[in-house]
Order: C-alpha cells, then sequence, then structure tokens
C-alpha cells in the first residue's frame, strides 16, 4: 500500500508541473527566448555545485531532467 504522504507530495509535483508547463508555453508565446533563460539561470545555479561530491551531481542531474520536462515543447 502506497504511503499517503508519498501520494500527496506526488499529486502536489504533478499541479505544480503541469501548471508551470502552461505558464511556460504562455510566456514562450510573447518571449521567444524564455525557456532558454529558465534553462539558463538553473545551469548558472548548478555551476555554483561541487561537481565532485556523488549528492550535489544526482541533484543537478535531476533538476537537469525535472527543467527538462516542464520546458519541453508540447507536441501540436
Amino acid at each position: 500500500m502506497s504511503d499517503p504522504h508519498d501520494v500527496a507530495l506526488g499529486a502536489r509535483l504533478l499541479a505544480i508541473e503541469v501548471t508551470m508547463r502552461i505558464l511556460v508555453e504562455q510566456a514562450s508565446r510573447s518571449e521567444a527566448g524564455v525557456r532558454e533563460r529558465i534553462r539558463g539561470t538553473v545551469e548558472d545555479y548548478l555551476s555554483g555545485l561541487d561537481q565532485n561530491a556523488e549528492v550535489e551531481q544526482d541533484f543537478a542531474d535531476r533538476a537537469r531532467e525535472f527543467i527538462g520536462s516542464i520546458l519541453r515543447v508540447p507536441e501540436r
């Protein structure tokens, strides 16, 4: 059986991700470079992490994966 906390967290993250995708899509209609700007800001943050630390590298990899999911261009 699933942990109720995990279910609640998963539902919350889904809601946040869907909302962010819609907002990014809307913003990209008026600002063509918004996806690149967001990705650049994330990369700037990640570049300050200790690249030799396993936990921080895992964090960076997951952050890139999640931001990629949010910034992907929807199929039409």
